[in-house]
């Protein structure tokens, strides 16, 4: 080969030669693509930027609190100290309605623990990460209790429906306590089909409540400005996917003291860092956080 391209190069000059150089550039690169089509891309197009999660436990530090009951009377008073019975009161008591606010299982896992990233530096997504769009809020107020009793979600679902099984008629009243939020007041009957209240994202948990039944004990709804929020459930537990990676600020939040302050969190917020494979995280609340407030 080497001697039929020297003979190619004589005949014909410098005219040859370059044919030959040209022929050489064009193996060269044919076989550089070649190579760079076989290594493997780590880079997913659909993801975009890399993404991460963060993962964790809350644990009460101490023996696991009895749990009470709601205290339900016997009546609706009237303004002028007037009992009208009820027996729908009667039947609530009967059944022995928990108290919902401090729920620590026998593993010490703290329930309805609101965990959400705080930090301001962090874009709110155009759209829900793929395979990754919740169902829309739900409450229903059955058994003498709004269903569930803490919930969390992204804001981009700009309504909550509202439910009611149980009773021929109650209303239900959200105030926000960020400025701008908005608000309702809704008069629910019994198996009333399409009742939505509209909602818009605040900056802290808030609660819904009834004046129908004003024993009944507050629903806290949380819509966020973004989906990296939780809620921990009866282990404890919580998880918060498709993060953007680095380190954020997180907040920490529960009904019976708000922001949960501790030595290692004076403000009820600290730094985590997101990374595609998360460490969980164990954190460990003195008794007294539930004391806070």
């Amino acid at each position: 080969m080497v001697r039929r391209s020297a003979i190619i190069c004589s005949k014909h000059g410098s005219t040859g030669v370059r044919v030959a150089i040209l022929n050489l550039a064009l193996l060269f690169l044919q076989n550089a693509s070649t190579a760079q089509d076989a290594v493997p891309s780590t880079e997913d197009p659909r993801s975009g930027p890399t993404t991460g999660l963060i993962e964790g436990q809350f644990l009460f530090d101490g023996n696991p609190p009895a749990v009470g009951l709601v205290e339900i009377p016997e009546g609706r008073f009237l303004r002028d100290g007037t009992l009208i019975r009820d027996p729908e009161y009667a039947r609530f008591r009967e059944l022995g309605i928990r108290d919902q606010t401090l729920l620590v299982n026998e593993d010490r896992g703290i329930r309805n623990v609101i965990v959400w990233i705080s930090d301001k530096k962090i874009p709110a997504p155009e759209e829900w990460p793929e395979n990754a769009e919740p169902p829309r809020p739900v409450v229903r107020f059955e058994n003498g209790m709004f269903v569930p009793h803490v919930q969390a979600w992204w804001a981009k679902h700009s309504s909550i429906q509202v439910e009611n099984p149980s009773v021929d008629m109650i209303n239900v009243r959200w105030h926000a306590t960020s400025p701008g939020s908005s608000e309702f007041n809704l008069a629910v009957l019994k198996n009333q089909p399409g009742v939505t209240g509209p909602v818009s994202a605040t900056r802290m948990p808030s609660r819904l409540v009834s004046d129908v039944y004003n024993w009944v004990q507050p629903a806290i709804i949380f819509p966020c400005r973004h989906p990296w929020v939780a809620v921990t459930d009866e282990e404890g537990k919580f998880r918060i996917e498709h993060i953007p990676t680095g380190e954020w600020e997180f907040t920490f939040w529960h009904e019976r003291c708000g922001l949960i302050k501790t030595s290692d969190w004076p403000t009820g917020r600290t730094t985590l860092k997101v990374s595609p494979e998360s460490t969980p995280h164990t954190f460990r609340l003195h008794p007294d956080f539930a004391k806070q407030n």
